[in-house]
């Protein structure tokens, strides 16, 4: 049977995100508005935390926030950690279960991903993980003679990655270098940079269920920050 998956909506208030900073520092760097939201769901809902997620609005103070789960906003409220915080609009918390996603359904499509190839190194124990490179530039070494188109190059990887469907069309409708921060090995926030895009398409669903799965994990990498997630319409 397969499990159930709902959109979650949440309405988040960029000045509480901003309060564990108070009295910090100011950073040298913009800030990752990706790594704020992780962090201020985390702090609401601990395990129970929606992700994959998407900002899909910024206005003024507040940031719109949309994400999968396999729990109701109901579920989500009972089992939050900080049920008073107002961090988030809790009358405006809304969930929806996502609709049928049958064999040969075709939807438009919009995602924010990373196209990054997770590099391997050797050690005395075997391969172990060492680094990401930007998939451009893993394409660009596969061909030296031949340099990709930097949209066909990521077309290529969004397809690999999307298992349970096949990508009619696609289409990157923005490319930038972004400035991440993350929490290294020492539990010490790091910022490097990585590629950040966002394709537009058409695609139809092939295994139903893998699908599904796909859509509740999100795609590539720093799927907890905002990366990853598959935001579904009707094609026609």
């Amino acid at each position: 049977m397969t499990e159930p998956l709902f959109m979650i909506q949440m309405h988040l208030n960029l000045v509480e995100l901003l309060r564990p900073l108070e009295g910090k520092t100011a950073p040298r760097h913009p800030l990752d508005v990706g790594y704020l939201v992780h962090a201020g769901i985390t702090r609401l809902f601990g395990d129970l935390v929606p992700k994959p997620f998407a900002v899909v609005e910024e206005r003024g103070s507040r940031l719109t926030v949309l994400a999968y789960s396999p729990r109701t906003v109901e579920e989500l409220r009972h089992g939050a950690l900080l049920k008073e915080s107002r961090l988030l609009d809790w009358a405006s918390f809304a969930s929806k279960p996502l609709g049928a996603t049958g064999k040969g359904l075709r939807v438009k499509y919009e995602v924010r991903f990373c196209p990054t190839k997770r590099l391997t190194r050797r050690s005395e124990t075997g391969l172990i993980p060492s680094r990401e490179e930007d998939f451009y530039c893993t394409e660009c070494d596969r061909s030296p003679a031949e340099t990709p188109n930097r949209e066909v190059a990521y077309l290529r990887w969004l397809t690999r990655e999307l298992e349970g469907a096949k990508v009619l069309t696609g289409r990157m409708t923005r490319y930038c270098q972004t400035r991440a921060t993350r929490l290294t090995a020492s539990r010490k926030a790091g910022v490097f940079n990585m590629p950040d895009c966002t394709f537009q398409g058409e695609l139809e669903v092939i295994d139903p269920e893998l699908f599904r799965t796909k859509l509740a994990r999100g795609l590539g990498r720093h799927r907890s920050f905002g990366f990853g997630m598959l935001l579904l319409k009707p094609a026609h």
